[in-house]
């Protein structure tokens, strides 16, 4: 469910940097400080998309960098309650379904599965298996809703339930 944003920031260029090709210079700098990471406000930037605007701000007194205030285009994506995904089970273990990727992790609690699924060990491995004898391992795709979504250090933390 990704979308596309308009994101403003504020990005710094040395001198030496100011030549016909500046904007893509700028561009670069967004996509290293923006792309494959998270921010509350924003969520996941998964790409930057282009430069929608670019103003000139005042030189300080207290720095030689020239100011730019960006105005760009991003797909991002921002886990919200209620959103449904499809995610591929990373691990199992005996309190829930774990994924995980840079910028999100979701816990399926075993609270969660009620009596729609039971909790089996097999050797070192955990499965489930719903009513009709069916498995659920890892590597598997599922089906979730989110119950709980915060943002920590980068990225979002989730909690779901299988849909």
């Amino acid at each position: 469910m990704e979308t596309i944003n308009k994101i403003e920031t504020k990005i710094q260029l040395h001198p030496s940097n100011i030549s016909s090709d500046y904007e893509k210079i700028l561009l670069n700098k967004i996509v290293e400080k923006f792309e494959k990471k998270s921010f509350e406000q924003n969520g996941i930037i998964s790409k930057v998309l282009k430069i929608l605007e670019c103003k000139s701000l005042p030189i300080t007194e207290n720095s030689i960098y020239l100011q730019f205030l960006i105005t760009f285009e991003a797909e991002t994506y921002k886990p919200l309650v209620d959103n449904e995904m499809e995610i591929s089970i990373h691990k199992i273990y005996s309190y829930g379904i774990f994924y995980f990727d840079e910028q999100i992790r979701i816990l399926i609690p075993s609270s969660s599965f009620q009596d729609d699924y039971s909790l089996e060990k097999k050797e070192d491995v955990f499965i489930l298996k719903n009513k009709k004898n069916e498995t659920i391992q890892e590597g598997d795709t599922i089906k979730i809703i989110l119950t709980n979504v915060r943002f920590e250090k980068n990225g979002f933390n989730c909690l779901g339930k299988i849909k």
